[in-house]
């Protein structure tokens, strides 16, 4: 047998690598994957999906509930809008008259006591 040289080495692995290349494979289908492996696979991906799924559901209740909040704000705005409409609008000028008169009785208070008093001898 004859020895290599240590230089010839490297040549040779990569002379046996393009060889193996070169030949077909005989396991062309490595066949089917072990039961323990595809279901620990399956686990994982279903794992990866169920937190996935449960952080789109939180967001969609959060989402709901604001919602729903926004809706029950509108309405009781609209509410308080139409009963102010519909209100009489009678007492509003009521409320009006009412605050000139004292406005103005007030008045003539501040203008008497500014003025004095007239003595009788």
């Amino acid at each position: 047998m004859k020895k290599r040289s240590t230089n010839n080495q490297p040549e040779h692995h990569l002379d046996r690598l393009l060889d193996s290349v070169l030949q077909p494979s005989d396991q062309d289908d490595p066949g089917p994957m072990p039961d323990r492996l595809r279901t620990r696979v399956l686990n994982s991906w279903r794992a990866i999906l169920s937190d996935q799924v449960q952080g789109k559901l939180r967001a969609a209740s959060l989402a709901l509930l604001f919602r729903r909040a926004l809706v029950c704000a509108a309405l009781l705005m609209s509410a308080s809008v139409i009963i102010c409409v519909l209100s009489d609008p009678d007492d509003d000028d009521e409320i009006d008259v009412s605050a000139s008169v004292s406005h103005s009785d007030t008045s003539d208070l501040q203008s008497n006591e500014a003025a004095p008093a007239e003595v009788n001898p």
